[in-house]
């Protein structure tokens, strides 16, 4: 009995993990390179003093001039959590671990997306309204009268030809 719960407790732990294939995108990204930065100075400084190589790491991402903008957001929400995110780099923990545990202390930590672009050529069809809408948004197009998904799809490929 104790088996099968512990099973069925495993596969929830799998499925929230795997939620959103988006989930904790900018996060992911800043925190691997995090852990990159570390290493490379942690090599300099001869394997010595972990958590001032990793906070040294942080800094110098923290400081760059060119940075996404999401990338940047994401720094500011790091700043007063910078501690304990080196701590974290510094045990070796998995990148989407520490993403989660970082987003316990703020919320807003891995909601943070990257834009969505879209090719030319793009299907469409398979993309929720949701998506299509935050496309038009970003190529500063409204659709006035659109009110199914094909309405937005439409618009969409008459844009598609101003950007090319």
């Amino acid at each position: 009995m104790k088996v099968w719960s512990v099973l069925v407790l495993a596969l929830f732990g799998l499925s929230a993990v795997a939620a959103d294939d988006k989930e904790c995108e900018v996060c992911i990204k800043v925190i691997d390179e995090l852990k990159t930065t570390y290493n490379t100075l942690l090599q300099e400084k001869g394997g010595k003093n972990k958590l001032a190589a990793a906070e040294q790491a942080l800094e110098k991402m923290v400081g760059k001039k060119k940075a996404d903008p999401k990338d940047k957001r994401l720094y500011y929400f790091l700043e007063p959590m910078k501690k304990d995110a080196a701590r974290q780099v510094t045990f070796g923990k998995e990148t989407l671990k520490i993403c989660q545990s970082l987003s316990k202390k703020n919320p807003e930590f891995c909601s943070i997306r990257y834009p969505l672009k879209a090719a030319p050529g793009t299907d469409y069809s398979k993309m929720r309204v949701k998506e299509l809408k935050k496309i038009l948004q970003e190529r500063g197009v409204t659709c006035n009268g659109c009110i199914e998904k094909t309405d937005y799809i439409k618009r969409l490929k008459e844009t598609e030809r101003d950007e090319l």
